[in-house]
């Protein structure tokens, strides 16, 4: 850790507050591709490294510095909500003040990061930007919500089943609502992510960014949700997707070789339709109610990367077949048959 870094890491967040941290997240996706071909031609991900997951677009910098910006220019009256300011360019408040708060979020996001997972700290083996955003977002929230970072739900919604009742208008993304149609969403985007990742893994050239495709491609799609098309948020599936199949690799010793492309997409099926799931879960807890953005994307990419990263490899369930990803597949079946129930009227 030093001076240089925190420095860059307080500039990445005043350059996500000033167009928006939503939209910094898209440019991150939009770079990421860019920089594959780049990458590709050089060996490596020098440029995705350096650019967006460096000190440009970096979501813990970037996007954390946009969402602890919005909530204190909504603590100051500048703005209504602290949600919507997430997805604004704060520039346009013309508050310095503003900037500065985004500039320091951003520098406390990096710190955090390098703290829980840099290999000289704690070494935690976790998606680090997951891991800095997830826990930062709910001491943002009990800062600037008086402390709950549950937020109160309304009397409207406790005589409609409450907190986790299903409502298709107290929710974070209406358009994934519903046990069928995040299953079925899940497994979509989960497989071409996985499948991708299984390819990209075949080639020295690409095996160092190849779980990344995915995520790249859905921070970009983002593009469509900001003006105003009913798109889904997929980033906490399909990056868990690769994360499943980089698991698999990393058990084999870094070598694709030997491993079933069947296998590989079994475990990317699971782990991400597992985050669709579990981001709407956490968003029921965390985001929902109140008025501070608690990404609940990250919150499932932090859950699952642990698993993929820590928790599964420590009970031996990276080396274990299919049988682990089946049950977890058979666990999100029965989750989707019984709450669908609870999402039959909007």
């Amino acid at each position: 850790m030093d001076l240089v870094s925190i420095i860059l890491a307080f500039a990445a967040g005043i350059v996500g507050t000033t167009i928006g941290g939503v939209q910094a997240f898209v440019w991150c996706g939009f770079v990421g591709l860019a920089g594959m071909g780049v990458d590709a031609a050089l060996g490596g991900m020098p440029f995705i490294a350096a650019v967006p997951f460096g000190f440009w677009f970096h979501p813990a910098m970037a996007f954390l510095g946009g969402v602890g910006a919005a909530a204190y220019a909504r603590k100051m009256g500048y703005i209504e909500s602290a949600k919507d300011g997430t997805a604004t360019a704060l520039s346009g408040l013309r508050k310095p003040d503003v900037l500065l708060i985004g500039g320091l979020t951003g520098a406390i996001g990096w710190v955090v990061m390098t703290l829980l997972t840099g290999p000289d700290f704690l070494g935690l083996k976790a998606d680090g930007g997951a891991a800095a955003i997830f826990p930062l977002s709910l001491i943002i929230k009990a800062l600037a919500d008086g402390g709950n970072i549950l937020g109160t739900v309304p009397d409207e919604i406790k005589a409609q089943g409450g907190r986790f009742g299903g409502n298709y208008t107290a929710c974070w993304v209406p358009q994934q609502r519903g046990g069928w149609q995040k299953l079925v969403t899940g497994i979509g985007w989960a497989l071409v992510s996985a499948y991708a990742t299984f390819f990209l893994f075949q080639f020295p050239e690409t095996a160092g960014f190849a779980p990344f495709v995915g995520f790249f491609i859905s921070a970009s799609t983002l593009i469509m949700l900001l003006i105003g098309w009913s798109i889904p948020v997929t980033h906490h599936i399909t990056l868990p997707a690769a994360y499943g199949v980089l698991m698999l690799v990393t058990a084999n010793g870094g070598s694709i070789a030997g491993i079933p492309v069947e296998t590989a997409l079994i475990w990317g099926a699971a782990i991400g339709v597992a985050g669709a799931f579990i981001a709407e879960f956490l968003s029921d807890c965390f985001h929902v109610y109140g008025d501070v953005h608690v990404d609940p994307p990250a919150m499932a990419i932090f859950t699952t990367s642990l698993c993929t990263m820590t928790i599964f490899p420590a009970l031996g369930l990276d080396t274990a077949g299919i049988a682990v990803p089946l049950v977890i597949i058979a666990i999100c079946l029965v989750a989707a048959a019984l709450g669908n129930k609870k999402y039959a009227t909007e």
